[in-house]
């Protein structure tokens, strides 16, 4: 069976776009078990082609690419692979470009990719280094507060990026300016803002310098206070949601 994998490998190659996009679907499929996983991260010049192909003009090849390269990075060992093939953030690039230009599928499943790659610290480092160097946290946070159902996720990434104190220290400057537009979304209908508010909110209180400034604006305690309870008795907040605003 693996010298049949590694046939394959050679087909990733091809210059026609109908073989190489059977091949990502296959590999797609082998990436969704143990055995297919541990065999895609032990070849890094797989591992590089899909990563290449993240950018590629085919919709449906870089979706195949992205979906491969997520199951990876499930694994602690995929997502070390990919900081080391990622050395020149040519696949970072592409991601955030991705989110950037919003392009539905492909804009989901890059920022998928990039909450699991930065769920490990040194995978935040990885991104971050790149989102700072180019300057692209306000444009980042900025798709945020649109409130557009496409970039939900994004509240996960910043829940992750705040692994980091540089990060942490970012959302806390300027007296919590983008910390306290986050503290809205602790009480938004969607999962995923709800979780990556609590994360970036938790991660943000390790900087004991801010906590005495925390602790006296009662508007923080009741914005972190109020998801512990429900409106009414019996009722979980998806069924009975607080009104929330966003101060763009």
């Amino acid at each position: 069976m693996v010298s049949e994998w590694e046939e394959l490998i050679g087909l990733i190659q091809s210059e026609n776009p109908k073989i190489v996009l059977q091949t990502c679907e296959y590999f797609c499929g082998l990436s969704g078990g143990v055995e297919g996983l541990n065999f895609i991260l032990s070849h890094d010049n797989l591992y590089k082609h899909l990563m290449q192909f993240t950018a590629n003009e085919s919709s449906e090849i870089a979706l195949l690419a992205l979906k491969t390269i997520t199951n990876c990075s499930q694994n602690e060992n995929g997502v070390y692979l990919f900081i080391s093939c990622d050395k020149d953030h040519f696949c970072t690039r592409t991601l955030l470009a991705a989110i950037t230009q919003a392009k539905n599928d492909v804009t989901k499943a890059s920022l998928l990719l990039i909450e699991n790659i930065s769920r490990v610290p040194s995978g935040a480092r990885h991104f971050w280094a790149f989102i700072h160097k180019n300057d692209l946290y306000q444009e980042l946070f900025s798709l945020f507060l649109t409130n557009n159902e496409l970039y939900f996720d994004l509240s996960l990434v910043f829940g992750n990026l705040c692994q980091l104190s540089p990060v942490r220290k970012l959302f806390l400057e300027d007296e919590g300016k983008l910390f306290h537009k986050m503290l809205a979304f602790l009480n938004h209908e969607n999962a995923a803002c709800r979780l990556g508010a609590a994360n970036l909110v938790k991660n943000c209180c390790f900087e004991k310098e801010f906590h005495q400034w925390m602790l006296k604006d009662d508007s923080i305690i009741a914005c972190i206070l109020l998801p512990l309870g429900c409106a009414d008795e019996g009722k979980t907040l998806e069924e009975n949601p607080m009104n929330f605003k966003i101060n763009k």
